[in-house]
């Protein structure tokens, strides 16, 4: 085995070294058939991986790649290792507990990460935590996140699923999804926005709410489920009232109890039109968010 450092034979690096390549493949060995087995050999390998680090004054994960030039590269390893606790079979709340402590470790390890999985691991962090009932702390993760990467779409992507796509009894909240993908919609995301507008349809699929919201997408977005925007539409986002709905959480996440008016029926005003094409207009969540363009257009 070769290393790029300048490590020789004398030193305690190279049987370091192949004990971390030994244990990393015997875990992946005994993933095929226990993943609990190989969870715990995983363990000792993360412990070699601290231990390597320390010994050698790695600071990063690119840099102990650099010198240990294994059968896998450390940093593929290191994104396999926390999804041998994604096994639903497992008791839920033991499969949750584990998987928050490994991944707080691997976060406050002074080893640094590449971007992306850091920002991956905070996201799946962020989810575990409100899937377990701390929603206080997941949320400050994922506020932090958004904080240090306005840009980055998934960041409010995973944090609106873990409250509708993927949410438990403990954590379903739909108004607070569409709040978050609302957020992404206002930010200045330069990749991925699309998958915001995907989430977005599904979301208020799911959760029923597809006829009391509209997305006007921007030009530039080709869309046919949605209505397009035009140079001359009034709106100026695609939330057309989404400074209303962060200065007032309840046009969104309250909905009004007294009875509401279908978009199709005829508006209670006496005009004889169509509620949508009347006071509806003008009604925040009727002109906020989705409605599919058949509807619409009716």
């Amino acid at each position: 085995m070769q290393h790029s450092r300048a490590v020789n034979e004398e030193t305690p690096y190279l049987s370091s070294f192949e004990l971390l390549d030994d244990s990393m493949q015997k875990g992946y060995e005994l993933s095929l058939d226990d993943r609990q087995k190989a969870f715990e050999e995983w363990e000792r390998t993360w412990q070699l991986c601290k231990a390597l680090a320390i010994k050698g004054e790695f600071t990063s994960v690119r840099e102990l790649d650099d010198a240990f030039c294994g059968t896998q590269y450390v940093s593929n390893w290191i994104q396999d290792f926390p999804d041998l606790l994604t096994d639903k079979s497992d008791e839920e709340e033991v499969r949750q507990k584990k998987r928050i402590a490994l991944l707080k470790d691997i976060l406050s390890f002074p080893l640094e990460l590449d971007e992306l999985t850091g920002k991956n691991f905070t996201s799946d962090l962020g989810q575990e935590l409100i899937l377990n009932g701390d929603i206080e702390e997941g949320d400050r993760l994922f506020e932090d996140a958004v904080a240090s990467d306005s840009s980055f779409a998934w960041n409010y992507i995973r944090w609106a699923d873990v409250y509708g796509p993927i949410a438990n009894d403990s954590s379903k909240n739909y108004e607070k999804a569409l709040s978050i993908l609302d957020k992404a919609l206002q930010a200045e995301i330069t990749e991925d926005k699309e998958y915001v507008y995907k989430r977005l349809e599904e979301l208020l699929q799911i959760s029923g709410l597809e006829f009391e919201y509209e997305v006007i997408l921007p030009e530039n977005q080709s869309n046919s489920s949605h209505r397009q925007r035009s140079s001359v539409d009034d709106t100026s986002g695609l939330f057309k009232n989404s400074a209303a709905l962060h200065q007032d959480s309840h046009a969104v996440a309250k909905p009004s109890s007294a009875q509401k008016t279908g978009r199709n029926e005829i508006c209670p005003c006496g005009s004889g039109l169509k509620y949508k094409k009347c006071c509806g207009r003008n009604h925040p969540t009727v002109r906020s968010s989705v409605v599919r363009e058949g509807a619409d257009e009716k």
